[in-house]
């Protein structure tokens, strides 16, 4: 058996072949990674040589049977790159101080060692994160080309004139409350990331059709309402009032952006 595998040896590293590829001069075999920087052919000195995947033989060597070097674990070479992402035996180098230690043994020295640098790192990290959202959602150009900010309700408002008369606000979108035009809409949708069928009330709350077609934010209390359980919602009885504007706006304005996102 061992003269057998030999046969499959990259004459440059003496290994079985990795991703084995054969010469265009003698046909020798080589790992593709062995023969990036070669000017001519190790077998028989051939300048220049080019290098094509042996698929065939790529198929033979990923059944040849192989054994993990840490652990003595016994698969076939075309499982062993998944072995060893996970064996616990393989060496680990510590990203802090560059100490050797076998993968299972790694957590237990960073918690012992290094538990100041962890959480510098977790707070860097997490401002990183942050920096990014508060950039996702700084001001945006929306799709009528107007330069749209964020007003006190967390909506987008760009003060554009909303194209028809509306009796919930003064018929600008915005600059600061109250309702927004369809391009300001979308990007309300799209900076939170709302499934299809959702908008954004004029005071802020994520609002959806409900069983009986009327629209709810399921979160906004209402005291002294009859029949209702003080909440607006989420699928039958009365709405709120924010919610009834999105009512109104429905057909109008907005329609046609619950239908779009998905």
């Amino acid at each position: 058996m061992e003269n057998f595998i030999e046969h499959f040896q990259c004459s440059i590293c003496i290994e079985i072949c990795s991703k084995a590829v054969e010469s265009s001069c003698c046909a020798s075999i080589f790992c593709e990674e062995c023969t990036p920087s070669l000017q001519s052919c190790p077998n028989c000195r051939f300048k220049h040589p080019q290098f094509h995947p042996n698929k065939a033989l790529r198929r033979i060597i990923g059944f040849l049977p192989w054994t993990c070097e840490f652990c003595e674990y016994r698969t076939e070479n075309n499982n062993s790159e998944d072995h060893l992402k996970k064996c616990i035996k393989v060496p680990a180098l510590c990203k802090y101080c560059s100490a050797s230690f076998i993968r299972q043994n790694l957590l237990d020295h960073y918690i012992d060692a290094h538990q100041n640098e962890i959480i510098k790192d977790f707070d860097k990290k997490s401002e990183n994160n942050t920096q990014t959202e508060d950039k996702r959602i700084e001001d945006q150009v929306n799709a009528k080309g107007r330069i749209a900010k964020i007003g006190r309700t967390g909506k987008f408002y760009c003060g554009g004139n909303l194209g028809a008369s509306c009796v919930c606000c003064n018929g600008f979108c915005g600059p600061n409350s109250g309702c927004n035009c369809a391009s300001c809409m979308t990007l309300d949708i799209q900076a939170r990331r709302l499934p299809k069928g959702y908008l954004v009330n004029s005071k802020g709350m994520i609002a959806k059709i409900g069983t009986t077609g009327k629209i709810y934010c399921g979160c906004q209390v209402m005291k002294g309402v009859p029949h209702c359980d003080g909440w607006c919602g989420p699928n039958d009885g009365p709405n709120c009032g924010a919610c009834q504007a999105l009512e109104r706006n429905w057909n109008g304005r907005y329609r046609e952006i619950t239908s779009r996102w998905a």
